[in-house]
Formats: structure tokens, sequence, C-alpha cells
């Protein structure tokens, strides 16, 4: 081989992985045709006669919330984004708006897309890297900041988790067989605490990023996201206990299980005073909880409610995913 050559030698690590390249045509086709129906009304799920769809408006089209729960790099994502600022293009054509003369108007509903459609999660942290990589690219304009996308692409298991805000009250995976004493457990406003969080990705989602508008600069959606995390940081204490203890004992139900929720409420109610939010520490479930207190420590602050074991899906982006 020459000095300075490449070599190409096979690796399992894609097959060991479960890693695929997903070409660009499937991608444009799997979006085409998962997306038509939602930006048509009637569309292609009221008559096969195309001509007799009717593309709905340009707000309305903005308002749709895409998600890729196993985003890998962002293939369909990017494919999403690509669909939809055409149809935002389209439909704005039609109800005579415009944007500014110098702006690139493909650019820009590519932009508006990111900014407001698109969400993503991955179990795998490199790959969540990639897939923010590429919606950056696709939305680059040169002369415009990167598209802020940490609310949007997370890092996480979107199989495992907590799915009702009942789980939270009752600190338990399933309230319906829960043993615990209401005065074991934490008093918790978790509507008022999931209302403001929703606020704050509202005004995240308010559109791209752009540093002439204070509202909307990169500094101000960081400074939002941040703020998000803050308001939610109990209940992701709460939801990550709740997994890891159910985790324990395989989710069955029974005594050992109940152990587990009746030591969850004591370190809980220890580390969360009613009075304060206290920095997360539970000490008294070294013992018996070694796995759910060394990753309370070390992830806390990383998402937005935790969603799994050692991953993590946030449960507000989940919340703006579902509800336009």
């Amino acid at each position: 081989m020459p000095a300075g050559g490449l070599v190409m030698t096979e690796s399992a690590q894609r097959a060991n992985t479960g890693t695929h390249y997903t070409p660009r045509s499937l991608a444009e086709e799997v979006v085409l045709h998962a997306l038509e129906p939602l930006v048509y009304s009637p569309g292609p799920l009221d008559t096969e006669n195309q001509d007799d769809w009717v593309l709905k408006s340009s707000t309305e089209i903005l308002n749709l919330k895409v998600a890729d729960i196993a985003a890998g790099s962002g293939a369909f994502l990017v494919a999403a984004a690509r669909y939809l600022a055409g149809r935002v293009i389209e439909a704005r054509s039609k109800e005579g708006l415009t944007i500014d003369e110098n702006e690139d108007v493909k650019r820009w509903a590519i932009r508006e897309v990111v900014a407001r459609c698109l969400y993503g999660a991955d179990i795998n942290g490199m790959a969540v890297e990639m897939c923010k990589l590429s919606l950056w690219l696709v939305s680059m304009d040169p002369g415009k900041p990167f598209s802020f996308v940490d609310d949007r692409v997370f890092h996480g298991n979107s199989l495992l988790g907590v799915t009702a805000e009942r789980q939270l009250r009752s600190q338990h995976i399933d309230p319906g067989r829960s043993r615990l004493l209401p005065s074991k457990l934490l008093q918790l406003d978790v509507d008022s605490d999931l209302e403001k969080a929703a606020q704050l990705r509202r005004e995240l989602s308010s559109g791209q990023v752009d540093n002439a508008d204070r509202m909307r600069s990169t500094r101000a959606k960081r400074k939002l996201l941040e703020e998000s995390r803050g308001v939610t940081a109990k209940l992701r204490d709460i939801a990550d206990g709740i997994i890891a203890a159910g985790l324990l004992e395989g989710g069955h139900p029974g005594r050992a299980l109940e152990a587990r929720y009746n030591e969850l409420a004591d370190a809980l109610f220890a580390a969360h005073p009613r009075t304060a939010a206290t920095v997360i520490a539970i000490s008294s479930m070294r013992s018996s909880m070694p796995d759910l207190h060394r990753r309370l420590r070390s992830e806390r602050g990383v998402g937005d409610l935790y969603i799994g074991s050692s991953k993590r899906l946030t449960f507000s982006s989940i919340v703006a995913v579902l509800t336009p």
C-alpha cells in the first residue's frame, strides 16, 4: 500500500449495532406517503383523484409535529424537512404571502420547518449528533446562525419509560396497583410544572433562529431550554426513579416490587423536601439501588424528563409532538 493510502475493510460494527444506511430515495418515498395525508384535506385518504386534493394553509402545515423516534443520522427527518418546506412554499404562494426579497425562499422554508415541526430521538449518542449535523446542513444559510436543534433531537430510549402524569403523582409504574400511603408521596403540582414546561417549549418553537431578534436568538433559545429543564428537574428525577425501581424487579407485580417503590418514596422524600427542591442525593438507596443512585447523580439536568433506564427521552417533547 502506498504511503498515505486508504484501506477499506469489512467490519461487523454496523451489523452489531443495527446501523443501516437509508438511501435518500427510500426516505423521500416513505415521507411522501406518510405526510401527504397530513398536508392535504381532502387528500389521499379521502380520494385517489389528486385533482380533488386541497392543500392546507401554511400555518396548518407549520403546526404539524413530526417525530422519528429512531432517528439515526436523520435521513427521514431531512426528507420530511424538504417535503414540508415544499408544501409551505406552495401554500404561501396560493395565499399571496411573500418573504423578504433578500431571502432564499427554499432555505427560509426549510429553516422554518426545522424550527417548528421536527423532533427526533435515538438510543445511540453518536447518531443523535449526526442527526443534528444533518439538520444543520439541510437548513444552512450562509448569512444566518445554525438552526437551534438542541430542543429537537434527543439521546434516549423511546421504547421504555413512564407514559402518564398519574405515574408521577403516584410515584409508581402502575398507579392502580400502588400500595404507597399518600403521606409517603411528594407533594407535586405535576400539571403546573408540565404546563410551565410546555409554555417554554412553545416559545422555543416560535420560529427559526434570528440573532437580530433578541427573543429568537440562539442565546435566548438556549436560555429557554435551560429554564424548561429547571422547571421539570424534580419530575425528571422521579420519573427516572420510577423506571429504575421497576426494572430491578422486571416490573412484575408483587411484594418485591412494592418494596422497591417504598424505598424509592423514602429516598425521594429525603432528597426533595416539600419546602425546597434540592440536588438529588439518594444515599439511602446505595445498597439496594446503586444503579439508580449513580444515574440520578450523573444524568440530572440532561433531558426534560427521564423516560428510560440509562437512556432517556424527554416527556415534554413527546407532549409537543402529540399536541399541535
